[in-house]
Order: C-alpha cells, then sequence, then structure tokens
C-alpha cells in the first residue's frame, strides 16, 4: 500500500471518537511505517474484529541523521484524541531500536497513558510480495529476486524487539 493511498490519521481517530467501536481493555499499539496515516494493521483490525482497545498508540520508528540519540530526545509525543496517541520514536543509526523500553520511557513520562506489559498488544502489518506473471522470465526476474529478499528479512519483532508473543499480525498480499 503506497503512503497517498492511505487516510489522515488525525481525521481517522476523529470519527472513531464520534462513532465509537467497542472497546476492549488494554493497550493497543500499532506499528505505522508513515506519520499520520492510518496503519493497515487498525483497519483490518476494525473489519475482523471489530473492537479497539481502551487506549491506542499509534508508533513510527525513524532513523536519525546521526549516530546516536539521546535519551530525552527519543520520542515526541502527539494526543489525538481523548484514548489515542501518536508516537514518533528516533534512535541513531549506531542505535538498535528498542520499542518495550520505549513504551517504558512513556509510562514513566507519562502517567496518563496507561502502560501495563502484559495488556499491552502490538498490532503489525505484515506484507508478503506477489511477482505476476503478466511479463516474460527475463523481465520480471528483478521482481522476483526483490520478493525473494523481502522473505528473507529480518521481523519487524526481532528488528523492535517487540516479545513475540503479545503481537497480532495483519496480513496482506502486494502483487509487484
Amino acid at each position: 500500500m503506497l503512503a497517498g493511498d492511505q487516510q489522515p490519521l488525525e481525521a481517522f481517530i476523529q470519527g472513531l471518537e464520534e462513532y465509537p467501536p467497542n472497546r476492549v481493555p488494554g493497550t493497543a499499539v500499532f506499528m505505522s511505517m508513515i506519520v499520520n496515516t492510518v496503519p493497515p494493521a487498525l483497519l483490518h483490525n476494525l473489519k475482523h474484529n471489530k473492537v479497539l482497545h481502551e487506549q491506542v498508540l499509534f508508533v513510527t520508528v525513524a532513523r536519525a541523521d546521526a549516530p546516536y540519540v539521546t535519551y530525552n530526545e527519543r520520542y515526541t509525543l502527539k494526543r489525538l484524541g481523548r484514548s489515542s496517541w501518536e508516537v514518533v520514536a528516533k534512535w541513531g543509526f549506531k542505535q538498535e531500536p528498542n520499542v518495550p523500553q520505549l513504551l517504558q520511557q512513556l509510562r514513566g513520562e507519562h502517567p496518563e497513558i496507561k502502560l501495563e506489559p502484559m495488556m499491552t498488544s502490538y498490532f503489525l502489518s505484515r506484507q508478503t510480495l506477489i511477482v505476476g506473471n503478466k511479463e516474460p522470465l527475463r523481465r520480471r526476474w528483478r521482481r522476483l529476486l526483490f520478493a525473494f529478499m523481502a522473505r528473507n528479512a529480518a521481523r519487524s519483532t526481532r528488528f523492535y524487539k517487540i516479545p513475540p508473543n503479545q503481537v497480532v499480525e495483519m496480513g496482506m498480499q502486494l502483487e509487484i
């Protein structure tokens, strides 16, 4: 899904505030690749499960142009609604991102955000690339190679140090 295909997050959250879905206890952390856009995992969760957690965090991880980002400059936080926040986290290019550690920092600095580790679920979008058969093999070999490399890339849970037993992956197939 391209950035141009995604809805603005703030307008979407306002709509959810006006017409709220059923709420379940706990915190949902939706990992997002693009700031201020609705993550596909949220749309899939609402479509299939028809519920939203009592508290929602939208986390986007950005890479800084510096080798290190200090602890105090690690994130920006923006309140989107009564129980929704957008977090943009930054790590330097020599640092390893650690999302649970970031959430602990948020918990300590913002008591209005209730972040109980065992009541927190992480929602990720998993995209599987499918190579179409519309072109002869000699022209689509690059796409086949790219799809192969994407399947063998490191999992988001490992890269961001997210506990695998707290992850819900919402999948989609993209044809390239």
